[in-house]
């Protein structure tokens, strides 16, 4: 599995080089993010038995890019989000190596691309982590996912509530692009010129930081410097608490695919 994830790592790197030559074309700022900073700080590289990539960027520097990156990107590369493919079901963007797939359970009705990638999410400002608005804004988020993933077959309607699911049901009614704008604005809508949120997967008191911990700083990861927060300590602590702990073995989880094809046109699969 070492070989293999080395692998991985390579053919992610390359796309986290690509964005970073843009990103310093175009003079706009970027930070290696969570899983990814945590595996900077901690290894000085990837968490060993993590195979993914995450950055985030400032609102204006992240639709900037999303706008401009599709044409300077190289031929190996694409730009994959709402706007460039239907099928697409996140609030942020990735980039994704061409001619590649990381297949996995979850996304075994997906018909979209499922290229090796690395995540990019939105930075936009907060107010304090408890203001009413942010929780408001984190259901509205989560709702509006669920109904674009049910209507791609991929969210388990099992997992909702009965509340949640005739909410979902009477949602899916709607035309789609509806919950696509008001995921938009829920993400956008909170204003505050102290605090920042970035649009993952966690809690979203976990992703309200002061804005004085991101000022531009570089780590080495796998043997290059890239940007991190000049607080990196401060953000890695309000996402993971003790970080510098290695997880014991039966959390050392990944995403555990079942097909890997590389740009080299070698082709993995694994079974349980």
């Amino acid at each position: 599995m070492s070989k293999l994830l080395d692998k991985i790592h390579l053919s992610e790197l390359a796309i986290l080089d690509e964005t970073d030559r843009i990103c310093e074309e175009l003079g706009l700022t970027y930070f290696l993010s969570c899983g990814t900073l945590l595996g900077a700080v901690r290894h000085k590289g990837f968490i060993p038995w993590d195979e993914d990539l995450d950055i985030m960027m400032p609102r204006k520097d992240y639709e900037e890019f999303i706008k401009k990156a599709p044409k300077m990107l190289g031929d190996a590369f694409m730009l994959d989000d709402h706007s460039t493919n239907s099928e697409y079901f996140n609030p942020f963007a990735k980039i994704r190596l061409k001619n590649t797939a990381f297949e996995i359970k979850a996304l075994k009705n997906y018909k979209g691309n499922q290229g090796l990638w690395m995540d990019i999410f939105p930075m936009d400002d907060a107010s304090d982590a408890n203001a009413p608005g942010l929780s408001s804004a984190s259901r509205m988020i989560g709702l509006c996912r669920a109904v674009i993933c049910a209507n791609r077959g991929l969210f388990d309607m099992s997992l909702a509530s009965t509340k949640q699911k005739i909410i979902i049901s009477l949602m899916r009614i709607l035309p789609e692009k509806i919950w696509w704008d008001k995921m938009q604005k829920a993400h956008t809508s909170s204003s505050g010129e102290n605090y920042v949120i970035f649009g993952t997967d966690y809690n979203y008191k976990k992703l309200v930081m002061p804005k004085e911990w991101f000022g531009k700083s570089k780590a080495l990861f796998e043997g290059k410097e890239y940007v991190v927060p000049s607080d990196s300590e401060a953000v890695l602590t309000h996402i993971y608490g003790d970080y510098m702990q290695i997880p014991p073995k039966e959390k050392q989880v990944t995403f555990y695919p079942e097909r890997i094809l590389f740009a080299d046109g070698e082709e993995v699969i694994i079974k349980e």
